[in-house]
């Protein structure tokens, strides 16, 4: 029997620990959640039931969820982006688009450390968009280098989503295989309509 070759210890009570039942709901990270306990949790509650941020806004095709609530205002970037996206010829009725905003620099790094010279980026293996820090008011999204370097929020949103659906429509390794200025070039053009409009 497998019993006689290991010796078998019982488990001391000092060093015993328990674990309550874990539900959907203990993935709902709280803003005021400090960031070793949120590192915890995404460790812990990785890959079920994974962790979920109670600030969130649909609109759109989009669908913005962050720690930091998320303002009225950011409504207005979510739908002009959507509005470009429907010029895309890879549109799709009822399409959206999860982003997750950051609250602060080393939150967007730890999130997305792949995304570092970038205001935004798509997680690699599932269908996120990840946003630098934004200032939801004037519609603008800082560079992780240099923050002084501002990109427009709704071209972002329309740029990563358009990128993703160029990333589902093909596959992982045609994506991985094609050329920048074929995943990127598409995109920007699409994100870039209607900027000269009032």
């Amino acid at each position: 029997s497998p019993a006689s070759f290991l010796d078998l210890k019982p488990q001391l009570a000092a060093g015993a620990t328990y674990c309550g039942k874990i539900s959907k709901d203990s993935g709902f990270i709280k803003a005021a959640c400090p960031a070793a306990e949120l590192r915890k949790k995404y460790l812990a509650y990785r890959p079920w039931p994974g962790i979920f941020f109670t600030s969130r806004l649909e609109s759109g095709n989009f669908v913005l969820v962050s720690r930091s609530k998320i303002p009225a205002s950011a409504e207005r970037f979510a739908e002009r982006a959507s509005y470009k996206l429907k010029n895309s010829s890879l549109s799709a009725e009822g399409q959206k688009f999860e982003v997750y905003a950051a609250r602060s620099g080393g939150e967007y790094a730890f999130f997305a450390p792949f995304c570092r010279k970038s205001c935004g980026c798509l997680h690699p293996f599932k269908d996120i968009i990840f946003v630098a820090p934004a200032d939801f008011e004037k519609g603008l999204v800082a560079s992780p280098l240099d923050s002084r370097n501002l990109f427009s929020l709704e071209k972002l949103l329309a740029l990563q989503a358009v990128k993703l659906q160029i990333r589902m429509e093909m596959t992982p390794l045609s994506y991985i295989m094609a050329d920048n200025w074929k995943k990127d070039g598409y995109a920007e053009h699409v994100a870039s309509l209607g900027d000269n409009e009032p």
